[in-house]
């Protein structure tokens, strides 16, 4: 019985740097992390990426054109429209696997590049083999059990490929648009271009705010503390709109938070005043009378009934 014999299949080549550099007859070149062209005899492909976000891929050859890629927010590729106009549509599992036929070249899930031959994902520059069949690793993290690769060395993204990427093959991470997302970035110190050169009247900020009801008013205050006191120092104060003496009407808009450029606080808080100084006076003219309490009530409990008469 003749012994089966055994054919190379493909072979990969590494930098200095450890970088996987040729797959078969594939040269890849990197632009930091990420690969940037691979040759391939006469056909040359170049990858566009802005901050590891696909998109396009550009073929130079035996086929030239470049195909615009639309991504979803874990970044792997979903369509690809060519110079002609035409669609193609790949989707994957949960753990990127996909049929090879639907399959753009050299972008995919969570826009890493499959492995021509086996379909496999080739992360961190060629340093682990991802199976999107067998959903992990074909070979152990050299960061596991014990270091930051975690207890199982085979795990890919913690098993959560929905929340989370690995494009380093060692640790997963929380994907690249929620961190976007949430990110605070902090004020240039130089201000960009002619922009620091525009002033503001000081008075427009007013005009502004003279236009937003008092609703919108009291929200935008809220925003900051600068916000607040730029809508505070902006907005009458009651005793500017006409003394207190309001038209019912106007009254009522103010409370609603309806009226222009007015906050309705400016009406709730001069009423807690107005009460305030009510019950102070009530409460004085109560002391006046023997056996009554300063809230209007006798030793027995019963409460005083006061009339007052305007003097004509």
């Amino acid at each position: 019985m003749s012994k089966q014999r055994k054919t190379v299949a493909s072979t990969y080549l590494y930098d200095p740097l450890d970088r996987l550099a040729t797959s078969n007859s594939i040269q890849r070149f990197y632009n930091d992390t990420r690969i940037a062209t691979e040759i391939e005899g006469e056909r040359k492909s170049r990858f566009f990426e802005t901050d590891s976000q696909p998109l396009a891929l550009q073929q130079h050859g035996s086929l030239t054109g470049t195909t615009l890629l639309a991504t979803d927010q874990q970044t792997s590729v979903l369509n690809g429209v060519s110079p002609e106009g035409a669609l193609h549509a790949q989707a994957y599992s949960p753990f990127g696997h996909h049929p090879i036929g639907a399959s753009l070249k050299g972008a995919g899930f969570n826009g890493e590049r499959p492995e021509p031959l086996t379909g496999h994902y080739l992360l961190g520059q060629g340093y682990r083999a991802f199976n999107p069949v067998l959903m992990r690793f074909n070979s152990p993290d050299s960061w596991s059990p014990f270091g930051d690769g975690g207890i199982n060395a085979y795990a890919y993204c913690d098993n959560d490929p929905l929340n989370k990427v690995d494009p380093t093959g060692h640790i997963p991470n929380i994907f690249k648009r929620l961190k976007k997302i949430f990110r605070v970035k902090a004020t240039p110190k130089k201000p960009i271009g002619d922009f620091g050169k525009i002033t503001i009247e000081p008075d427009i900020p007013a005009q502004i705010l003279s236009y937003l009801p008092g609703n919108d008013l009291a929200n935008l205050a809220r925003t900051s503390s600068s916000m607040h006191e730029l809508v505070k120092a902006s907005t009458p104060t009651l005793k500017k709109l006409q003394d207190g003496n309001l038209p019912i009407e106007k009254d009522m808009a103010i409370r609603n938070g309806t009226a222009l450029g007015v906050l309705p606080s400016v009406i709730l808080n001069d009423s807690r005043k107005q009460i305030a100084l009510l019950q102070a006076q009530t409460a004085e003219f109560y002391a006046q009378i023997p056996g009554v309490n300063q809230q209007g009530r006798r030793a027995n409990g019963r409460r005083v009934a006061v009339y007052i008469r305007s003097a004509d």
